[in-house]
């Protein structure tokens, strides 16, 4: 709950009680790895909104690690990528986006997760 608060708060440009619910959602949800990599995905897509990129990068990264924990192919690391993907995208860094692009694509095809396309075109 505290998580989808903080998204649609970020969404809607309210980045300080965004930062404050995705904080206290973070706290909460500590050693679920179900919970955590969504809240550290959003997370990582505030810090961008933030131009906080070296946090984006860190937070996208941890995102990955722990989606990654329920299977490379799951729907979070799909997520995770496209968030990493925009951190090297707002960093100019549009060589390793498009690596990151592609990865999200095969994964995305590889695995026929509907469900998961509007995420990832949405990070």
């Amino acid at each position: 709950m505290l998580r989808t608060l903080g998204a649609l708060h970020r969404r809607v440009g309210r980045l300080v009680r965004a930062d404050s619910l995705l904080g206290a959602a973070r706290a909460l949800e500590r050693g679920d790895a179900a919970a955590g990599a969504a809240t550290l995905v959003e997370l990582a897509r505030l810090r961008i909104e933030q131009a906080r990129l070296d946090e984006a990068e860190r937070t996208a990264r941890d995102a990955l690690a722990v989606a990654r924990r329920r299977g490379d192919d799951h729907p979070e690391v799909a997520e995770a990528l496209a968030t990493l993907g925009a951190v090297h995208y707002a960093r100019a860094r549009y060589d390793d986006a498009l690596a990151v692009g592609r990865e999200v694509l095969a994964l995305v095809r590889r695995t026929a997760v509907a469900d998961t396309a509007p995420a990832v075109i949405d990070a």
